[in-house]
């Protein structure tokens, strides 16, 4: 498992870092790579399964999987595509540790569970005309996560990563144009996948909240 999000990491930074090559190649205005860190949160996640009578049994006890405050990072490469209109390709890695496991019959601590999503993405920003150098933004993007769950505890070992899932986020925030060619940037993220499947036996969606900071180089 540690070698295949390895190779999905030097995929990603390999995609994201090509990109500005071609957008040089193929004449696109203004292109661009920049790198957010923030604060993660993560909202607690109905635990389920593949297995008729194993997900009956948690939903029926509305299961959940409490993770702590995490950290987020993301690495993007993108151009302008018209006037006030971004593109990009992101790579992103975010990681928390698992708290608890709750339901309506009881609580579970957990030690030593940790949560990592690694996601490839394709965005879109709007960039709002100002006369001064703030300049606020919005921005969505679809893609793709492989979520990785690794731990020991309640008398099982766990170290499973996901198929590749359908994930998607909503961007807000404002930038400071430094000079012509250095923007930093602040911001909130909302990121969501679809339901991701461990083990073959039980399966939880991803659903995170994030305040970051980020700096964009453009060329």
């Amino acid at each position: 498992k540690e070698m295949k999000l390895r190779k999905l990491f030097l995929v990603g930074l390999v995609c994201v870092f090509l990109a500005p090559i071609s957008a040089f190649a193929d004449g696109v205005k203004n292109p661009y790579f920049s790198a957010t860190g923030g604060i993660l949160w993560t909202e607690d996640s109905s635990i389920g399964s593949p297995d008729a009578t194993l997900n009956a049994t948690a939903r029926g006890v509305n299961a959940q999987i409490e993770l702590d405050t995490g950290v987020a990072f993301t690495f993007a490469a993108g151009a302008e595509i018209m006037p006030q209109v971004r593109g990009e390709v992101e790579y992103s890695f975010k990681t928390s540790d698992a708290d608890k496991v709750k339901s309506d019959v009881g609580t579970a601590n957990l030690s030593g569970f940790d949560a990592d999503t690694h996601s490839m993405m394709f965005n879109g920003y709007y960039d709002f005309a100002s006369e001064t150098k703030w300049k606020p933004y919005l921005g969505g993007g679809i893609g793709v996560s492989w979520i990785n769950i690794e731990g020991a505890g309640l008398g099982v070992t766990v170290d499973s990563t996901s198929d590749g899932e359908f994930s998607y986020q909503v961007l807000a925030g404002v930038g400071y144009e430094y000079n012509s060619n250095i923007s930093l940037n602040t911001g909130y993220r909302y990121f969501g996948s679809g339901d991701a499947t461990f083990n073959g036996v039980a399966n939880a969606s991803v659903d995170t909240h994030a305040l970051e900071l980020g700096v964009r180089y453009t060329f």
